[in-house]
C-alpha cells in the first residue's frame, strides 16, 4: 500500500496558515514572521507505518508553501492508495476544497482537532471522504491499514467513522496510547526541516521541536486539545532515556543547535524532571549534547530548585501561558493557576537569565473592560522577553463553546471565522465581540510600543517600517496607515536627546547642572553632557545575571530647586529604591539609595556608579591611573588596592570635560572601586562602587548606598 500523509496548503492572500501541530490553528498575522510548529501527528503516524513496512510520502504543503495546483500535481504523480489530512475547524472548508479535487483517484482519510469531523453528519455531507480518525490516531491509523490490507470487514477498528453500503458507521473510541515510547521517534527526514521555526528567546537555529508528553491534567476550559484530541484530563509521558536519547540523536545526525518542548504542559512531575536534567548533563560532561532547550510550560508548578537544576542542564527559554492578569477571571476559566505564584516564577525565571515568553488572550468568563486594561498593563509591567496576545476562540467541542452556545452567545458557525487572530464569534454579557478585537489590537500596539521604548539604543529599520506602512495601505487604508506613520514619527521625536533634554527637570547651581526624569540622571558642566545613557545606574546580580536601575518604572517623589527625591520600582525584582540627590555647590552633588526589599532576597553583587561619555580616556582610583579601554565585549576591573574609596574618569583628549569623581568613603558597606568599559555599540564608560559579596536580605528598609560625586576642577 501506498500512502500520503498531508498538512494540505492553506493561504488566504498572501498569507499563509498554520494547521498542524498548532493547538491554536490560524491564519498568521505579519509579526509572527516565520513561525511555523511541526505536524508532530503527522509525523509520528508517517514514522509508525513505515516501521511496518508502508510505503509512505509526508507531504507538508505548508513549510514546502506549495500552492494548491502543485500539491494536488505532487500528489497525483505519487499515485498513492490513500492520502491521510490532518483538518481543522477553522481550515475546514479549504480542506475540503482540496480534498474534493483528489477523491477519484485515491481514498481519503481525514483526521485532526476538530470535533464537527467526528460526527457521522460530516461523511454524510461529504461524500467524497471515506474515512474519518477519531482523536490520537496514529495507532487508529495503522490498525485501520492493517484491517484493510486483509479484509474489508472494519467493525473491530476502534476510533473510526466509515462507510458500508450505504450506511455511516461510527466505531468504539479507541483508548489512548498508555506507552508513548511504543511510537518511533517522528519521520523528519522527507521534511524541509530548516523552515519549523519554533525558537522562543532567540534560541540558536537551526533548531528542532520535540514532544516529550502527551495531554494535560488541568481542565481549562477553552483548551482545545486535551478536550478534542486526547481525554479531558488525561497525561502523558515518555520514558527520560527515550526523550533525551532523541535529543542526542537530532543533534549529532541532524546537526541541530537547540530544541525546544512544545508539549502541552512539560513540567509536571518534579522527579521526573530532575531525572531528565540529570541525564541531560551528563550527556552534556560527556560532549554528546551540550545545546540550549526551551519548554511549554506553567509557571506556578514552578519552584526556585526546579529553575536552578534546569537552568544548570541547559534551559535557555519558557513559554507560560498566563492568559489573563484577573485571578477571578482564571478560577472561572478552570485554569486552576495561582497568579501571586505565578508572577513571582515568572519573575524568578527572568531573574535567572531564562528567557520568557507570556501568553495572553481577551475573552475568557467575566472580561470586562477594566480586566483587559489589567491584563495589558500586566504583561508591560512582567516585560517579558516576548508575548503573545489573542482572541480567545471557543472551538467547538470546548467547554467554553458549550457554555456560550447554551447561552446563545455564537454569532457564527462560519467554521473559517474560527481565527482567533482578526475575529472574535462570540460576545459576553459585558463586552461586544468588536470589543475583543479592538482589545487584542490594542495589546498588540502596546506591547510593540513597549519593546521599542525599553530599547535603549533601538535602531530604525527603514526597510522594514516601509513594508509595514504598504501592508497598512492594503489592509486598512490610507487613513489608519498615515495614522500609523504620525504615531510612529512622534515616538522617534521622543527618543531623540532634543526632546529628552527639553522635557527633563533639572537643578542648577553655577556651571553644574544635573537634569532627570524619563528614567534618567544626565551630569552636565557648562553645558557640555559628562554622562551618556542612562547617567546614574544601580545594577544588581541574581544567579549571575545582571538587572539596573534602567529597567524600572520612575516618579518623582519630591523635588526643590537643591535637590530630588526619586522612587523606582524594578520591574524583574521585588525591590523599591529611593534615590535622594541634593546639590552641595557647584560641582558636587550627595547621592543616597535606600532600598526596601518586597519579599526576603539574595544578591551575588550590588553596584552603584555612573555612565560616562567615551570623551573620558582615563581613570583615576586614589593613587593609581590607567586608560579605559572600548572592545567588542564588555570589560570590568575591580580596583582592591586603592589608598580610597574613591574611582573617577579624566579626559586627556577634551579639556573641556573636567575630571569627574565618585567618593564613596562615608558609605561604610565595604565597596571597591571599579571601572568598566562598555561594548563598541555602546561606546560608554562606567566608574562604580561595586559590593562584590553575596548578600541576603529578610523582606524590610534598608540603607543601601552614601555616596557623593564631584568635579575636581570645581573643588
Amino acid at each position: 500500500m501506498k500512502i500520503v500523509l498531508a498538512n494540505l496548503p492553506w493561504k488566504v492572500g498572501d498569507r499563509w496558515g498554520v494547521r498542524a501541530g498548532s493547538r491554536w490553528p490560524h491564519i498568521k498575522a505579519s509579526q509572527e514572521g516565520d513561525y511555523l510548529p511541526f505536524p508532530f501527528f503527522l509525523a509520528y503516524a508517517a514514522a509508525l507505518l513505515k516501521k511496518n513496512g508502508y510505503e509512505v510520502y509526508l507531504i507538508d504543503a505548508i513549510a514546502e508553501k506549495l500552492p494548491c495546483e502543485n500539491f494536488i500535481n505532487k500528489v497525483k504523480k505519487i499515485a498513492p492508495d490513500f492520502i491521510v489530512a490532518e483538518t481543522s475547524t477553522v481550515s475546514t472548508y479549504n480542506d475540503m476544497s482540496i480534498l474534493q479535487k483528489l477523491h477519484k483517484s485515491m481514498k481519503i482519510i481525514v483526521c485532526g482537532p476538530d470535533i464537527n469531523i467526528t460526527k457521522k453528519e460530516f461523511l454524510e455531507g461529504h461524500r467524497f471522504i471515506d474515512y474519518v480518525l477519531v482523536g490520537e490516531y496514529e495507532m487508529i491509523l495503522l490498525d485501520l491499514m492493517e484491517h484493510l490490507k486483509k479484509s474489508s470487514i472494519l467493525d473491530g477498528v476502534k476510533g473510526i467513522i466509515y462507510r458500508e453500503d450505504t450506511r455511516i458507521i461510527k466505531n468504539p473510541e479507541r483508548p489512548l496510547l498508555d506507552n508513548l515510547d511504543l511510537l518511533p521517534w517522528p519521520m523528519r527526514e522527507s521534511l524541509p526541516m530548516e523552515r519549523y521555526y519554533d525558537v522562543p528567546g532567540g534560541l540558536l537555529i537551526p533548531s528542532v521541536q520535540m514532544v516529550a508528553s502527551r495531554g494535560c491534567p488541568f481542565q481549562c476550559i477553552f483548551c482545545a486539545w486535551p478536550q478534542i484530541i486526547y481525554k479531558k484530563g488525561s497525561y502523558r509521558t515518555r520514558s527520560i532515556k527515550d526523550v533525551v536519547d532523541e535529543m542526542e540523536y537530532l543533534v549529532n545526525y541532524f546537526g541541530f543547535k537547540s530544541i525546544y518542548f512544545d508539549d502541552d504542559t512539560w513540567n509536571i512531575g518534579k522527579e521526573r524532571i530532575l531525572e531528565f536534567c540529570k541525564d541531560v548533563s551528563k550527556r552534556g560532561e560527556d560532549g554528546r549534547l551540550r545545546i540550549p532547550w526551551a519548554i511549554m510550560a506553567r509557571a506556578d508548578l514552578m519552584d526556585e530548585n526546579q529553575l536552578t537544576v534546569l537552568k544548570k542542564a541547559g534551559l535557555y527559554a519558557v513559554k507560560y501561558g498566563i492568559e489573563s492578569a484577573d485571578q477571578d477571571i482564571l478560577n472561572k476559566a478552570k485554569k486552576s493557576m495561582d497568579l501571586k505564584k505565578t508572577e513571582h516564577m515568572v519573575k524568578l525565571t527572568m531573574a535567572m537569565g531564562i528567557k520568557t515568553h507570556l501568553t495572553f488572550t481577551f475573552g475568557l468568563p467575566g472580561e470586562t473592560r477594566a480586566t483587559i486594561e489589567k491584563t495589558i498593563n500586566y504583561a508591560l509591567k512582567l516585560n517579558p522577553t516576548s508575548a503573545q496576545f489573542s482572541i480567545t476562540t471557543p472551538y467547538p467541542g470546548t467547554d467554553y463553546f458549550m457554555d456560550l452556545e447554551k447561552e446563545g452567545r455564537i454569532i457564527t458557525k462560519d467554521w473559517s471565522e474560527y481565527d482567533g487572530n482578526y475575529k472574535s464569534v462570540f460576545y459576553s454579557n459585558l463586552l461586544t465581540a468588536e470589543e475583543l478585537v479592538y482589545a487584542k489590537e490594542r495589546a498588540c500596539t502596546a506591547w510593540e510600543y513597549h519593546c521599542r521604548y525599553r530599547e535603549p539604543n533601538y535602531d530604525f529599520p527603514v526597510k522594514i517600517l516601509a513594508a509595514k506602512f504598504w501592508r497598512y495601505i492594503l489592509d486598512k487604508g490610507a487613513l489608519y496607515s498615515f495614522y500609523k506613520t504620525y504615531d510612529y514619527l512622534k515616538f522617534i521625536v521622543k527618543r531623540s536627546d532634543w526632546y529628552q533634554r527639553h522635557s527633563m527637570h533639572k537643578i542648577e547651581k553655577g556651571r553644574f547642572k544635573i537634569l532627570y526624569g524619563l528614567g534618567k540622571v544626565k551630569i552636565f558642566w557648562n553645558e557640555i553632557e559628562l554622562t551618556k545613557g542612562v547617567g546614574f545606574n544601580t545594577s544588581i546580580s541574581i544567579y549571575g545575571n545582571w538587572f539596573d536601575s534602567s529597567q524600572s518604572d520612575w516618579h518623582i517623589v519630591e523635588r526643590s530647586k537643591e535637590g530630588v527625591v526619586i522612587a523606582s520600582e524594578w520591574k524583574y525584582l521585588p525591590i523599591r529604591q529611593i534615590w535622594r540627590l541634593n546639590i552641595v555647590n557647584e560641582g558636587t552633588i550627595d547621592w543616597k539609595i535606600e532600598n526596601i526589599y518586597k519579599e526576603d532576597i539574595e544578591f551575588d553583587t550590588e553596584k552603584v556608579g555612573i555612565m560616562l561619555s567615551e570623551k573620558y580616556s582615563d581613570w583615576i582610583a586614589g593613587d593609581k591611573n590607567g586608560k579605559f579601554k572600548i572592545s567588542r565585549n564588555w570589560q570590568e576591573i575591580n580596583l582592591k588596592d586603592t589608598s580610597k574609596k574613591e574611582v573617577g574618569a579624566r579626559s586627556l583628549f577634551d579639556s573641556m570635560f573636567p575630571d569627574i569623581m565618585l567618593d564613596f568613603s562615608s558609605d561604610g558597606m565595604g565597596a571597591i572601586p571599579q571601572i568598566q568599559s562598555s561594548s563598541r555599540d555602546l561606546n560608554a564608560i562606567f566608574i562604580y562602587a561595586n559590593f562584590n559579596r553575596p548578600s541576603h536580605y529578610k523582606a524590610g528598609k534598608y540603607d543601601f548606598f552614601k555616596g557623593r560625586i564631584y568635579i575636581k576642577e570645581a573643588i
